[in-house]
């Protein structure tokens, strides 16, 4: 067999991109943030059923941001498609948040504070009128001593 009854193979070149391959992302797909219902899990977010009253909404390749109202959790999500009353959508990423601890300034009962002075140590104080309620040496003792002082029993 000579070089020329082998036929050499004919590779053709790739596509080339056209104009209306590229769109500006805020022209093509959207990013939406949601706020999910307590007590959702990750496989109720990826049922078709979860997105039925907002799929009206979303787009192929439309980013959905799911963020857990207990702020436990934030995930990334992918929409494959969206119908009707329905949108398929793909994990694309899962994070799980530290707990949040909450403040000393949310257990407080209103109308009350708490300061730290390099004399005295911690003090719960009655905001109207200035009272001093206790004194403790750590603010956590202070709190616990405000909670349980007469004034605030019913």
């Amino acid at each position: 067999m000579s070089k020329s009854d082998v036929s050499p193979e004919i590779r053709m070149p790739a596509k080339s991109l056209s104009g209306s391959d590229i769109v500006l992302r805020e022209c093509r797909c959207n990013h939406w943030i949601v706020i999910s219902p307590p007590g959702t899990t990750k496989a109720r977010m990826a049922e078709p059923s979860f997105w039925s009253v907002v799929a009206s909404k979303l787009h192929t390749l439309d980013e959905i941001t799911i963020h857990a109202s207990d702020r436990s959790s934030m995930s990334r999500w992918l929409v494959l498609q969206a119908g009707r009353n329905y949108a398929e959508v793909h994990l694309l990423e899962w994070f799980e948040l530290p707990a949040m601890l909450a403040s000393v300034a949310e257990t407080l009962p209103s109308n009350h504070k708490i300061v730290f002075d390099q004399a005295t140590g911690f003090s719960a104080i009655r905001i109207s009128d200035g009272v001093v309620i206790c004194r403790a040496d750590s603010q956590q003792e202070c709190v616990a001593l405000l909670l349980d002082h007469a004034t605030l029993r019913q």
